[in-house]
């Protein structure tokens, strides 16, 4: 079954077209009225034009359509008669009382054979055999009117507008010797009126003006011929324009579209003989209406760096490619598109091919807004990618080489894999899990998740491997700050380390040491063998939290300033008290200062009570309240040193197997 629309009476009417008419079909395309007029307005009816009324009587006559042959052929023809979209007619411009003054010569024999006594006779003989009615004198009317009813366009049932014709249409054209004032026409030298190819013209000394139309075979162009042997040299511009526009209209193309190219090539070719073709009105191709298709929101491009501040960029901050958080808007789908109608020169219309859905899919980690089913969100955090249009996300960064100039720092909101090592003072930086194949050198990783870095890490003097939510897992340990809210898990040698965990430090070996820096654990340290022969300072620290110390000192640098502060102004304001009272309160200045200075203390002082009552809440949760343990389980050499809360242990000897256990108080 096909089902078509079929434009007629110039655009201003639509009707339906139905080939192979199949029950079953048309119920499954159209179960209701409005999904006719959906199939129509994306035909490119203009849906405000749509007969609501036929759509629904079409629809309730097909519904339940007979099988009778006989009355289904004549249910077809009396709905592909009735008229589905009406445009609106153009009210064309109109000259409102209008009257011709005088007659004028029609026939062509009676023109030619005037034109011909013309060219061999004084005016003054010729007239003497012509109708006295047709005959004018210098500035006679030749006709007139009242005033011009106004034209309003009108609209074709794909809702474009519709060009009312100016009252000339309606009016021959003014042809040589003839001036249009404002409300008629006048000869401008005595003559001989006649009609030629509908332009009026005073017949005097020379004969009337011929031309020619070309219209190309698609029917798009039309073109005015310019040549020597059409159109006459003694002729004025403005008479032969409007005399192209009549002839125009008694062919039925559209209007002239430029009339100031017309009227330039036209000069050009009475001064200088200038031959050519001149466009006087271009049609239009259908285009074709789009299907449906994604419309990314976000670039998933990387920004690319100012080229005026290359040379101060630090490459290494430079990213690759494009992250998108959850929730994020990341596309629209767009529905079908109906196309443009074309339209030849004639007016002719040619409806376009319609757009067709495609049924779009969101891509991985993506999904349709709950509200607005045809915004596409990330349902994740991650990397944006496009494929094939549609934009996914990859929750997961994967990184086949080293992280370096290649690649630049990495920050992702999922989790990163490395293959290869992390290069002098780069950083990785991830919301969820963080995997190093091979070294870091030096470096910044920092994650929300678990850290595993299965080489190892070399540290210096800004290198930081911190989890602050999870867990931390290394190869081996040297001249590095690692940390860790939860366990920190060493499989080799640790050297010169500063290792700060908010649960435990343990190492998996059963044959390397910890040499030298400084081990923090809330709960526990478990290695296997501490400091070295040679006395290397190995501090071995439990029951303490990490965190809330540092909060602490941050805390008391706050409130030594906030203090220093505050004894400053309180000096102030007893001056100012003091100056206040010995001039009785006359200079309001002195008293604006000192009221003033009086609520900065009354407020740092309230910073101040904040200040040492936080301080209070993390001193008391500052130490393990329950017991802790150091185990080493092969050798504890001389310059190791336990601690727990305020009782520090040196270890004197070397010692073999031992485990201590740290009680409350």
């Amino acid at each position: 079954m096909l089902v078509e629309v079929l434009v007629c009476n110039d655009g201003l009417e639509a009707k339906l077209s139905i080939r192979d008419f199949d029950p079953a079909a048309w119920r499954a395309q159209f179960p209701t009225h409005q999904s006719l007029s959906s199939f129509l307005i994306t035909k490119g009816l203009a849906p405000d034009l749509i007969d609501t009324g036929s759509v629904e009587t079409i629809c309730s006559l097909l519904k339940d359509a007979s099988s009778d042959k006989g009355k289904l052929a004549l249910i077809l023809e009396e709905i592909q008669s009735s008229i589905l979209a009406s445009g609106i007619t153009p009210a064309h411009e109109e000259a409102e009382g209008l009257m011709f003054h005088k007659s004028y010569l029609s026939e062509p024999r009676e023109i030619e054979a005037a034109e011909r006594k013309l060219e061999e006779q004084e005016y003054e003989e010729v007239k003497k055999g012509i109708n006295p009615e047709c005959l004018v004198d210098s500035r006679q009317t030749l006709l007139s009117f009242l005033s011009i009813r106004e034209g309003k366009p009108g609209r074709d049932v794909f809702g474009k507008a519709i060009p009312f014709h100016s009252y000339t249409v309606s009016l021959p054209a003014a042809g040589r010797g003839i001036v249009k004032l404002e409300r008629k026409w006048v000869a401008k030298d005595a003559g001989i009126l006649a009609l030629v190819e509908d332009t009026l013209q005073v017949l005097g000394a020379t004969g009337s003006l011929p031309g020619l139309i070309r219209v190309s075979d698609d029917k798009l162009n039309a073109w005015l011929v310019l040549q020597k042997e059409i159109v006459r040299s003694d002729i004025e511009v403005t008479q032969a324009v409007q005399s192209m526009k009549m002839t125009m209209a008694r062919m039925g193309l559209q209007l002239m579209q430029n009339e100031d190219r017309v009227r330039t090539a036209m000069t050009a070719f009475l001064r200088d003989g200038l031959e050519q073709e001149v466009l006087l009105v271009a049609g239009n191709l259908p285009k074709p209406g789009q299907n449906e298709s994604v419309q990314l929101l976000v670039n998933p491009e990387p920004d690319l760096p100012d080229s005026d501040s290359v040379h101060n960029m630090d490459f290494k901050s430079f990213s690759f490619f494009r992250t998108v958080a959850k929730g994020e808007t990341l596309a629209r789908v767009l529905p079908p598109q109906p196309g443009l109608a074309g339209r030849d020169v004639f007016g002719n219309i040619t409806l376009p091919k319609a757009g067709t859905s495609v049924q779009v899919k969101p891509g991985q980690n993506t999904e349709f807004a709950p509200d607005a089913p045809d915004i596409i969100l990330a349902s994740k955090s991650g990397k944006l990618a496009v494929e094939d249009g549609v934009p996914y996300v990859v929750d997961t960064l994967k990184v086949s080489n080293d992280v370096s100039f290649r690649t630049g720092n990495l920050k992702f909101p999922g989790s990163i894999e490395v293959d290869g090592n992390v290069l002098d003072k780069f950083s990785v930086e991830a919301k969820g899990d963080v995997g190093i194949s091979g070294v870091v050198e030096n470096g910044v990783v920092v994650s929300e998740g678990n850290i595993i870095i299965k080489g190892g890490v070399i540290g210096g003097d800004t290198g930081l491997i911190k989890s602050k939510l999870n867990s931390v897992t290394i190869g081996y340990i040297h001249n590095q700050r690692i940390e860790s809210h939860a366990n920190i898990v060493v499989y080799n040698e640790v050297l010169n380390g500063q290792l700060l965990a908010r649960k435990s430090v343990l190492m998996k070996s059963g044959s390397h040491s910890v040499i030298g820096g400084h081990l923090v654990a809330y709960e526990s340290i478990e290695i296997h063998n501490a400091g070295n022969d040679a006395g290397a300072k190995t501090i071995l620290e439990v029951g303490k939290d990490f965190e809330v110390e540092a909060e602490l000192m941050r805390k008391r640098e706050t409130l030594k300033s906030v203090r220093a502060d505050l004894e400053f102004l309180e000096k102030r304001r007893d001056k100012l008290e003091v100056i206040v009272r010995w001039e009785g309160g006359k200079n309001p200045e002195n008293r604006l200062l000192k009221e003033r200075v009086r609520g900065v203390v009354s407020f740092l002082e309230r910073v101040r009570t904040g200040l040492n009552a936080k301080l209070n809440e993390l001193e008391a949760v500052l130490y393990n309240p329950s017991d802790c343990h150091i185990s080493v389980s092969g050798t504890a050499y001389p310059g190791t040193v336990l601690k727990h809360r305020s009782k520090t242990i040196p270890i004197d000897e070397v010692m073999k197997g031992k485990r201590w256990i740290f009680k409350p108080g």
